[in-house]
């Protein structure tokens, strides 16, 4: 139910930025549209589960958009930049994205993309919600994170079922690739 309410606002964001996207496409307004490009570029990137808009800046003068930051991988700048060139009233993009394989993001590899926390944070949310309707398991006090679609669950039960019951929820949620059970029984 949450995961279709989430789905149901995103598209209606998105259609939202269509509309305005097609009524400001159809005439230069100027510094209008070079904030539309920048506003659309940044959205674009920051529900991208490679790119994190954080790590790039985005200068848009008239039909060019300049990009600067830095990635990790030449994949990611490749993607910022055909990524801009989709976007309406772009036709030229200046890619100066520093590539540095040994930036410290890349040696951390704990930096998520802002669509990776909103991800794991949607899967977190399930989960939760899940454990709450369940009789076997709702009373319980249960922790959940989720990290690149890791779950681990800590806290305490009162019996091996429970603690069983919690990690079936969590394990057939949508988008969870392994559950890490912490549960204590008491």
């Amino acid at each position: 139910m949450l995961r279709k309410k989430l789905l149901q606002i995103v598209m209606f964001t998105n259609m939202v930025l269509l509309s305005t996207t097609a009524v400001f496409a159809a005439e230069d307004h100027g510094p209008l549209t070079e904030a539309r490009i920048g506003g659309q570029l940044w959205g674009i990137y920051a529900v991208n589960s490679e790119l994190n808009p954080f790590d790039l800046d985005i200068e848009v003068s008239g039909d060019t958009v300049t990009l600067t930051g830095e990635v990790d991988q030449q994949t990611k700048s490749d993607l910022a930049e055909e990524i801009a060139l989709g976007i309406d009233g772009v036709s030229t993009v200046n890619n100066l994205i520093a590539v540095r394989p040994d930036s410290a993001r890349a040696r951390d590899g704990e930096e998520r993309s802002f669509g990776q926390v909103i991800n794991d944070a949607t899967i977190t949310t399930a989960i939760k919600s899940r454990l709450l309707l369940d009789d076997d398991v709702a009373g319980l006090d249960i922790d959940v994170s989720t990290e690149n679609h890791v779950v681990t669950l800590q806290g305490e039960a009162d019996s091996a079922v429970s603690s069983s019951r919690a990690h079936a929820i969590a394990s057939e949620t949508d988008g969870v690739r392994r559950v890490i059970n912490r549960i204590v029984v008491r």
